[in-house]
């Protein structure tokens, strides 16, 4: 018995061991081929105003939906030197996600967490100092688990949600482009 109590009391510890998470990835695009803008330079901005209080949960998530969509601009689009357009510049307005209470409607079901990721970037094509053509993306993901969901399942959560906001935004931004800024091939 003596012997295996020390592989018992491993045992143990093995158990109490907290669960490894996966690794949180949000596709940025970055591994896509960059697209050619004929303008002078690309400015990514943003006007995010940061909440620290609920409803808000941008500060418990492991990258914030502003990050996302900044890391997205800055690695989608580069500057092709054009004459014609001074700048692109990309404007994040609004990125954040909220966590609200759904009480459950029968007494045999659990309470639910709704999340809603909320944004909105605009696109500005600036010559001479004047705004020229103007691109508004905005819109909504939003979803819903169970308050005794575990923080992998929420992660989870989280990573698709910004998963499509990314693939929405490009996606408009690109078919929306104005002609006068389009490289060849787009």
């Amino acid at each position: 018995m003596k012997k295996k109590l020390p592989y018992l009391f491993f045992l143990f510890l093995m158990g109490c061991a907290a669960p490894s998470l996966r690794e949180f990835q949000v596709n940025t695009l970055q591994n896509e081929v960059p697209i050619a803008v004929n303008v002078e330079e690309i400015v990514v901005t943003s006007k995010v105003e940061q909440f620290d209080r609920l409803p808000h949960i941008e500060r418990e998530m492991p990258i914030s939906p502003e990050v996302v969509l900044k890391t997205w601009a800055n690695n989608r689009f580069y500057a092709t030197g054009s004459k014609k357009i001074d700048r692109m510049h990309i404007e994040i307005e609004k990125a954040y996600m909220t966590k609200t209470d759904e009480k459950a409607t029968n007494w045999y079901t659990f309470d639910n967490e709704a999340y809603k990721l909320t944004y909105y970037v605009q696109v500005n094509y600036i010559s001479d100092g004047n705004v020229v053509y103007t691109q508004d993306v905005g819109g909504f993901e939003s979803s819903s688990l169970p308050k005794r969901s575990s923080l992998s399942d929420k992660e989870e959560v989280f990573e698709k949600m910004m998963n499509h906001m990314v693939q929405k935004v490009n996606d408009k931004i690109l078919i929306q482009m104005p002609n006068v800024v389009r490289s060849k091939g787009l």
